[in-house]
Formats: structure tokens, sequence, C-alpha cells
């Protein structure tokens, strides 16, 4: 076996972990997971959610728990939608307790969002309106 048939190998056997842990159900149904890219130890596609392998490897690893897991994810993910350049943690650093926004402020930044998102449509709306305007 070669060093990439091993590394495959072992990627492969912590998805199945991953995917044992967070995503199989009491009735013992599971999501599937798949290989983003069939790139196994990349980023791993499981139902609506994206890991990376650092993250499956440590949470696998550290026992992570499952709502550890999903809030840390759907975080990043409500950080990431604010805008992109604000920086998330990873798994570990979250899982160690680093600090985080302040949820009054993320919701005072999701509500301005949201307003100017609403007003760029009405800006819109109103330049197509003088568009067919007669002149």
């Amino acid at each position: 076996m070669t060093l990439a048939q091993t590394f495959d190998k072992l990627a492969n056997d912590y998805m199945e972990c991953f995917i044992q842990k967070y995503f199989t159900f009491s009735d013992c149904s599971r999501l599937e997971g798949y290989w983003v890219a069939d790139e196994p130890g990349g980023v791993l596609e499981v139902g609506d959610y994206y890991f990376n392998y650092d993250t499956i490897r440590f949470c696998v690893d550290y026992n992570v728990d499952y709502d550890t897991l999903i809030k840390w994810y759907d975080y990043c993910l409500r950080v990431g939608m604010l805008d992109q350049t604000l920086p998330t943690p990873n798994i570990k650093s979250w899982v160690k307790g680093c600090p985080t926004y302040d949820e009054n402020e993320l919701e005072r930044l999701e509500k301005i969002k949201s307003t100017i998102e609403t007003q760029k449509e009405v800006l819109k709306e109103c330049i197509n309106n003088l568009k067919h305007k007669s002149v």
C-alpha cells in the first residue's frame, strides 16, 4: 500500500467515525458523507454541512459532543454571512473557549444588513421604474 493509499484509508476511517458519531440517528438511519471532488482528507459534505479534515479529526480524537460541534458550525456560518472578512474560530479554539462576538452585537449587525439588503431592492425597483417612465 502506498503512502497516498494509506492516507486515503485513514481519512475514510475518520469520515466513517465522524458520521457514525454525529450523523447516525436513534433509529439507526444515518446521513451519507462524500468527500468534495472525491478527495479524501479534504472537505466532507454530509447532509447540508461541510467539514474540513482538521475539524473531523479533532472532533473524533477529542470526542467533541454534537451540540458543541453544531453551535460552532452555526456561529461560524452566521458570522460568515455577515461579512466573510470577519475571523471565525476553528473547532479546537471554540472548544477551548475562545472569545466570540457578542450576541447582541451580532443581532444588531444582522438587522442592519437586512435593512441594507431591503433598501437595495427598493432602490433597484425605483431605478427600474425610472427607466420605464416616459421622458
